[in-house]
């Protein structure tokens, strides 16, 4: 069986990548691979968060030992579950609610007016507007709400990226960080920062002063 390779872990901040294999791993840490010693010093100031980190130390001890407190899955109360009951992602797979072939037809030509009620994420709207046979040609009126407003915040973000992507497959990459990422690039900062944020500016400003439960 062969050896598996690994590219270089060389990454600059606008996200360009060596394309080379990787030949020599971290000394430190083992974490990654470079394919020579100039491509490492490169990328040093970005691999030093992770080389570095309190996580990879044999000496790392949880918090609640830190602290000499009782964890709250030792505990005798129900726990938890880490933020509340908030699902920012789904929690069954993505659905095609239309299964417009199977229902009406290849052939239905009438426009659509689709209703996601307490979608939660986009996973279902993007299956069923995916699915859509090549022949469907007229316009889509889809609703889409949700309770959660984080939840429904991030659904604008990636739409407005997808409907305003000048550059399709760094649209992409770029949703799926902000869909599924705790942490994004730089570069997909600044495209939040300088092509989607001027779009909700003024919702974001009569927001801002607005109690947390009411209707926007």
């Amino acid at each position: 069986m062969a050896t598996p390779s690994l590219p270089c872990a060389s990454c600059s901040p606008d996200g360009t990548s060596c394309q080379n294999i990787g030949k020599y791993s971290c000394a430190n840490c083992r974490l990654v691979v470079y394919c020579g010693s100039e491509c490492q010093k490169a990328h040093w100031p970005i691999h030093k968060v992770d080389c570095k980190s309190p996580y990879t130390k044999k000496t790392w001890e949880a918090e609640w030992s830190v602290e000499g407190r009782t964890p709250t899955f030792m505990r005798d109360e129900d726990p938890v579950t880490f933020g509340g009951k908030k699902y920012l992602f789904g929690n069954v797979p993505a659905l095609d609610i239309l299964r417009l072939g199977a229902n009406k037809g290849e052939a239905y030509g009438n426009q659509l007016r689709l209703l996601f009620a307490a979608s939660g994420d986009l996973r279902n709207v993007v299956q069923t507007i995916t699915q859509l046979p090549p022949s469907y040609e007229p316009p889509i009126e889809n609703i889409m709400n949700d309770h959660e407003f984080d939840v429904v915040a991030r659904n604008v973000t990636i739409l407005l990226l997808a409907l305003t992507a000048d550059d399709r497959d760094e649209a992409v990459d770029c949703i799926l960080h902000i869909w599924y990422s705790s942490f994004i690039r730089k570069s997909h900062f600044d495209i939040l920062k300088q092509r989607i944020r001027p779009l909700i500016q003024s919702v974001c400003e009569k927001a801002k002063d607005k109690p947390a439960k009411i209707i926007l």
